[in-house]
């Protein structure tokens, strides 16, 4: 039988039996367990003994928690990709400006930065 106390553990496998047998005495991690594989089956065990009532609860908390996350990350895809598309505009009206300062026709500024004449109006682009 297993009788050593927290102090008398000196490997893993006596830390996980000493866990095992002493699990449903422990409101706490020991100082000795406090290890990121014993913190996640500590947290499991309190889940597992949650009461129905509490474990709705914390099935909902989760579902909201990951579909914020969801939000949050298509928020910032979708940031990036404007941002992105704002920068290829922004990169190919200053090619415009800087054809336009050499003496090239609209036509041709339009033909080599594949830009359209919406997007010079909008950009206030004054036209030749």
């Amino acid at each position: 039988m297993f009788r050593r106390t927290r102090v008398e553990l000196s490997n893993h496998f006596e830390k996980w039996v000493y866990f095992l047998k002493n699990l449903s005495t422990l409101d706490v991690i020991p100082e000795i367990l406090n290890e990121p594989v014993f913190q996640k089956a500590f947290h499991t065990a309190e889940i597992v003994n949650l009461k129905p009532r509490q474990a709705k609860q914390y099935q909902q908390s989760l579902l909201d928690y990951w579909s914020n996350q969801a939000v949050i990350e298509t928020a910032r895809k979708e940031g990036h990709y404007e941002g992105l598309a704002e920068g290829e505009l922004k990169a190919k009206l200053a090619i415009a400006e800087q054809l336009k300062q050499q003496g090239m026709s609209l036509a041709i500024i339009l033909q080599i930065t594949g830009l359209s004449e919406a997007d010079l109006h909008n950009a206030h682009y004054p036209a030749r």
